[in-house]
C-alpha cells in the first residue's frame, strides 16, 4: 500500500505542472499573450522561447515525477522551476489591496507544493 500512496503523492504533486503544460499547449494564443504581459515589464527573451521552456519544465518534470527512479530529479528540477516564477508572478506584498488575497493565495498554494516537491526531492517521509 505504501508504493501505492507514494505514486498517489506524486500524481497530485505532478498534477498542476502537467494540466498547464497541456493547456499551454493546447492553447498557445492564450499562453503566450500572458507570457508577454509578464515579460513586458521583466525584460525576458523572446515570449515564444519563454513559453517554450516553460512547457517543457512543467511537462518534463511533471512526468519525471511519476517514475520512481527519476521523481527527485524530476522534483528538484520544479523547485528550480517553481520557487523563481512564484516570486516573480505572486508578488502579494506589491499586489493591488482588492486583488491581495487572491495572489496570496496563488503564492501559498505554491509553496505548499514546493513543500511536497522538497519530500519527494528528500526520498520521502521516513
Amino acid at each position: 500500500m505504501g508504493e501505492a500512496v507514494d505514486f498517489l503523492g506524486r500524481l497530485l504533486i505532478a498534477a498542476p505542472f502537467l494540466f498547464s503544460a497541456a493547456q499551454k499547449t493546447l492553447r498557445p494564443g492564450a499562453a503566450l499573450s500572458e507570457v508577454r504581459a509578464l515579460a513586458a515589464g521583466l525584460g525576458w527573451a523572446p515570449p515564444g522561447l519563454v513559453l517554450a521552456v516553460v512547457i517543457v519544465a512543467q511537462a518534463l518534470g511533471g512526468l519525471a515525477l511519476l517514475y520512481p527512479p527519476t521523481a527527485a530529479a524530476g522534483a528538484l528540477a520544479l523547485l528550480v522551476f517553481l520557487l523563481p516564477v512564484t516570486l516573480i508572478v505572486h508578488r502579494f506584498w506589491r499586489a493591488p489591496l482588492e486583488r491581495r488575497q487572491a495572489v496570496r493565495d496563488h503564492f501559498l498554494s505554491n509553496m505548499a507544493i514546493a513543500g511536497g516537491l522538497l519530500i519527494v526531492f528528500g526520498g520521502g517521509f521516513k
